[in-house]
């Protein structure tokens, strides 16, 4: 009997303990406090573009993520699965017959290791740019995960990290992706914060550097040109039109567990323009398009649903826009079924 009893209360010495530790790790990891507010998702849609439609990629089948097209329209870029599971490197294609059809190249050679490598963009002249974790190592001090080298016919010969000042150089900071702009002289930076480097980010804005004459890239402090675009929700996976009077890029909303009119997670791509580069970015918009669904709704019937909180990241799975160089098409990956594909939105 007295056996018996021993083993009860150590049973439930082991359950509180068990509770206790279950409690501490919730609380550290916050998930409850979600990302953004209703109140800052767009409350209006741009309708410049129709026709979704998957991309075909000729002789690759796998998951395609962070899309990029060259500016030239020639190469299609795109990373493979971006988790922790699986080896994520940077693919590429040719244009085949038209921008919607390209033929797998294969793996970018001279990018990829056994980290994680992914989301490409380019400069007009072929200056690759791309994130890697390769030498990533916050607990040393090594925030850098900015590369960039010159493309040629599929290889990256010579790529360096991005010199001057572009990372935030703070614990659980990660700069996610870059755009690099057509002529090279503006950079537009994810920077995101993880809590205990679990994702989703936590924080994430899109911060600005300039190129200097060194050809480093510093950050612009209190950038009054993205004072529109940056919310308490998560914006990132920017993209820019090669006059760079447009910007492209992804909201995110997550819920929090608690408050009212919480709606659901909202994955976003939105849309913000303005006259001159010397002004901010302008409105943020939905791009109407890309948020149709199956049932190819109007785009102001989707924005009526999005501003209610209706949309959710089960119904449209949609990121990480990338814009042609003559503006006509706008790339993205969407999830289908359980595989993230390349689809595409055509300019009207």
């Amino acid at each position: 009997i007295v056996k018996g009893e021993t083993m009860k209360r150590l049973a439930k010495i082991i359950g509180c303990l068990l509770l206790a530790a279950l409690f501490v790790y919730v609380l550290l990891r916050q998930p409850w406090k979600g990302a953004g507010k209703l109140s800052e998702l767009p409350t209006t849609v741009y309708e410049g573009f129709h026709s979704p439609q998957e991309v075909k990629l000729e002789g690759y089948d796998g998951h395609c993520m962070e899309p990029f097209i060259s500016r030239d329209g020639q190469y299609l870029f795109w990373n493979n699965l971006n988790h922790s599971s699986v080896n994520t490197n940077l693919f590429f294609a040719r244009q085949k017959s038209g921008p919607l059809h390209f033929k797998y190249g294969g793996e970018v050679a001279g990018v990829n290791t056994e980290k994680l490598d992914g989301v490409a963009s380019m400069t007009a002249a072929h200056e690759l740019f791309y994130t890697s974790l390769v030498t990533y190592k916050p607990k040393v001090g090594h925030y850098g995960t900015l590369f960039h080298g010159p493309f040629v016919d599929g290889k990256v010969k010579g790529a360096k990290k991005v010199s001057g000042r572009v990372d935030q150089d703070k614990f659980g900071w990660l700069n996610m992706d870059c755009e690099i702009t057509a002529c090279g002289s503006e950079m537009y930076i994810s920077s995101a914060w993880f809590q205990m480097y679990r994702p989703p980010p936590r924080k994430s804005h899109i911060l600005r550097a300039l190129r200097q004459d060194d050809g480093s890239y510093e950050l612009v402090d209190d950038d009054e040109m993205m004072k529109n675009v940056n919310t308490s929700c998560l914006e990132y996976a920017p993209c820019t039109s090669s006059d760079r009077l447009e910007l492209y890029f992804s909201r995110t909303y997550i819920p929090s567990w608690f408050g009212k009119d919480k709606g659901k997670t909202q994955l976003l791509i939105c849309r913000a323009a303005r006259k001159s580069v010397d002004e901010p970015f302008g409105e943020v918009q939905l791009v109407g398009a890309i948020h149709q669904g199956d049932a190819k709704e109007a785009a102001s019937d989707v924005g009526k649903e999005l501003v209610a909180g209706g949309l959710s990241a089960d119904k449209m799975f949609v990121e990480a826009p990338s814009l042609s160089g003559d503006g006509k098409y706008l790339y993205y990956h969407k999830r289908v079924g359980k595989t993230f594909r390349i689809w595409c939105v055509i300019r009207k």
